[in-house]
């Protein structure tokens, strides 16, 4: 697991391989990966929108944003999580992926970034 805190947003990734989607002999390999979002401050906030910045190797870096996450903007209060799934597949063995939340503070209105700490997504006969 990786995690980084950017103003009380602590985020925290647990990637995953999935053996029983991918078929290596054909180059597709299947990931999925535990976000965890958690309120380290005292004011509740809003998560507005994500982008991604997502690299396969061998290929050229792809830029994901939106909405929320998952179809939802959550509203995490003080002290609590928000804990979401997602994945993705490659044509290659290794990618890496990395980004930023965009955030409401319900207090002001005003709005911040937290970073999504970078992740590697790895075919695990790789790392033997």
């Amino acid at each position: 697991m990786t995690s980084t805190i950017t103003q009380n947003i602590e985020v925290s990734v647990r990637p995953q391989f999935l053996e029983s989607v991918s078929v290596p002999e054909f180059e597709q390999f299947a990931y999925s990966y535990e976000i965890t979002i958690t309120n380290r401050g005292m004011v509740p906030v809003q998560l507005l929108s994500r982008q991604w910045v997502i690299k396969e190797f061998p290929g050229k870096p792809r830029v994901v944003s939106g909405l929320g996450v998952v179809g939802v903007q959550p509203l995490i209060h003080p002290h609590a999580d928000h804990v979401y799934a997602s994945g993705c597949q490659f044509n290659g063995p290794v990618g890496m992926m990395v980004g930023h939340y965009k955030f409401a503070r319900m207090d002001n209105g005003s709005l911040f970034m937290a970073k999504i700490p970078p992740f590697w997504l790895i075919y695990p006969p790789l790392l033997n």
